[in-house]
């Protein structure tokens, strides 16, 4: 038998946290470097991944209803034949046993549905660790292109950057753009994976994976009101025009790019203003389906959003733009 590096021992038992995102950046970071450089951990990460996306299949299980009845009928078997061997003196023992049983069917069934929502809220910050990472992406990519962030995808109907422009030089892993909310998360990575591998590649595939989890504006919009006008004037570009700042009849939606917050504030010579602009951006957030379709989120409780200076924000739904119903309906992905 092969003994296993003391690194790969290591690695090996990080494995599920890195997965779900929730581990400390500096680890994070040390961990993807020797995933990438060592066969036998990425087969392990890829086993890791899939049992996963197998347990995100499952649904809570809540206590069976006859469970307490058959432990009773259990136990009052159990006292019938000690009242038959033993002395009376011996029943306080069963009763003290029927409580414990009974104590246990109450524990697991508050344990249950607490196990489920933790699992929810690390795939929660595994999700916002997704955001963050494409936040510096997009930083790296606007320094070398005269401030401007990536542009959208040349395909119609579809919100999400040009991955094909980001890849490999600004972005190795192209799977952090699918979300580890999504209850077919293992799939759509196993899918994409094999797309990347097999030149040349389908970008359009690759994109509209993409387009399930998160949603890329491309140009400023900061209420409900401009959601529409953008959706309409965006059908009347060309592919082209993409990389430019969008015009209707009402206003000027203007492209995401370093120093555009200084059309929102007062006072451009201050720094904190400024600062405080890029916060209030909203450049990238979760998708969001209606309940009935498969493999996207559900609307409640609310969805991760990147903003332009790169921090990330959890909104509960309806709470505020752009976690609204508004929004959701107008950058909804097209069905294949």
């Amino acid at each position: 038998m092969t003994d296993i590096p003391r690194e790969c021992t290591r690695c090996r038992r990080l494995l599920r946290e890195y997965a779900l995102g929730t581990l400390r950046p500096a680890v994070h970071e040390r961990l993807e470097k020797h995933i990438a450089a060592c066969a036998g951990c990425t087969e392990a990460l890829a086993a890791e991944r899939e049992a996963l996306a197998a347990l995100d299949k499952l649904e809570p299980v809540e206590p069976s209803q006859d469970l307490t009845a058959a432990v009773m009928e259990r136990v009052r078997r159990a006292e019938k034949a000690e009242t038959v061997r033993a002395p009376a003196f011996r029943m306080p023992a069963l009763a003290y046993q029927v409580a414990i049983l009974v104590a246990a069917v109450g524990i697991l069934a508050v344990l249950l549905p607490a196990l489920s929502r933790a699992r929810e809220a690390a795939r929660r910050a595994s999700s916002a660790n997704n955001l963050k990472q494409i936040g510096l992406v997009f930083k790296m990519y606007a320094n070398e292109n005269e401030g401007k962030f990536p542009p959208l995808a040349p395909y119609r109907g579809v919100w999400m950057v040009d991955l094909a422009r980001l890849y490999p030089e600004y972005v190795s892993d192209v799977t952090m753009f699918v979300n580890p909310r999504l209850p077919d998360y293992g799939q759509l990575v196993e899918q994409m994976n094999r797309l990347l591998a097999k030149p040349p590649i389908d970008w359009e595939k690759v994109t509209r994976i993409a387009a399930k989890s998160y949603t890329y504006t491309n140009w400023v919009i900061q209420d409900d009101t401009e959601v529409e006008q953008l959706k309409e004037g965006y059908m009347q570009l060309a592919k082209a025009d993409y990389d430019t700042d969008l015009r209707t009849d009402d206003q000027t939606f203007y492209r995401l790019r370093e120093g555009i917050e200084r059309f929102f504030i007062t006072d451009i010579n201050n720094p904190a203003a400024s600062a405080m602009a890029q916060a209030e951006v909203p450049v990238m957030f979760e998708t969001v389906q209606d309940r009935e379709t498969r493999g996207l989120l559900q609307k409640e409780p609310g969805y991760n959003v990147m903003y332009m200076d790169g921090h990330v924000e959890f909104i509960r739904y309806e709470e505020k733009f752009p976690a609204t119903e508004t929004v959701a309906d107008a950058f909804r992905p097209p069905q294949p």
